[in-house]
């Protein structure tokens, strides 16, 4: 068990930046859907699209995280997936009513495509980064 909590927290450590993303996805998606939900980039949306944008980054956040502890690449790869979708939807919904900044379409294109790279590299049987752990 100790073994374990150690390799959890070296995982920690060593993924911070996919921790960082996984816990401002959750509160991007949550700021959205329970604090500030009239911002006009979400008016745009129908309420479907809407609350699947919002759910989706919180559960891709939540999972992100939940995969790090726990050493699943399928539960982390799993959240990659949802934020993807969720970023996509936003990118799309940001583009068609033109409603975006080169630097918000830069930011969110850059998620996507960051992501897009995480969720190959889960897929694949990479070896650890150190081999003593």
């Amino acid at each position: 068990m100790f073994k374990k909590l150690k390799r959890s927290l070296y995982n920690i450590v060593l993924e911070s930046s996919q921790l960082f993303i996984s816990v401002l996805a959750f509160v991007v998606g949550f700021n959205a859907f329970f604090i500030n939900p009239d911002r006009a980039v979400y008016k745009l949306l129908p309420s479907w699209a809407f609350d699947m944008w919002a759910w989706s980054m919180m559960a891709g956040g939540v999972l992100i995280f939940l995969g790090i502890v726990a050493l699943s690449r399928e539960i982390e790869r799993a959240g990659v997936a949802a934020i993807i979708g969720a970023a996509t939807v936003y990118v799309i919904a940001m583009t068609t009513f033109h409603f975006f900044t080169i630097p918000d379409f830069s930011v969110w294109g850059a998620l996507i495509l960051s992501m897009l790279l995480r969720y190959w590299a889960l897929g694949k049987d990479l070896p650890p980064f150190d081999s003593r752990w």
